[in-house]
């Protein structure tokens, strides 16, 4: 998470979890343990602005813009602890499938 970058539906900026990272670290805990056993997240977590930022160029030009997204900070940890998680099962998964895939492929030699 980077410093300096504003902060999403719940107004919670990078800044204030890092601010004490031993404490923040201890609440997130326990916080998202408990969104991870009742299986429902906070709504200003699935939730974001979208704002439109100018490029070069002509403003009254609809391409001269991007859109970005401004999402809950504690929302995007909570979404890489799952991606995590999700990758950490699926490595293993296809390292299994991988080896028991070159055990049987192979063409037997004379």
């Amino acid at each position: 998470m980077k410093r300096g970058k504003a902060s999403g539906p719940d107004k919670i900026p990078a800044e204030a979890i890092k601010a004490d990272i031993e404490t923040s670290t201890e609440i997130l805990h326990d916080l998202l343990g408990k969104i991870w056993e009742q299986e429902e997240i906070p709504t200003e977590w699935k939730e974001g602005y979208l704002v439109k930022l100018p490029k070069k160029g002509d403003m009254q030009d609809c391409n001269n813009y991007r859109g970005i997204m401004l999402l809950s900070v504690p929302g995007k940890v909570l979404n890489r602890v799952i991606l995590d998680r999700l990758k950490t099962g699926v490595d293993a998964k296809l390292r299994t499938t991988k080896l028991a895939s070159a055990k049987t492929d192979h063409a037997p030699t004379k």
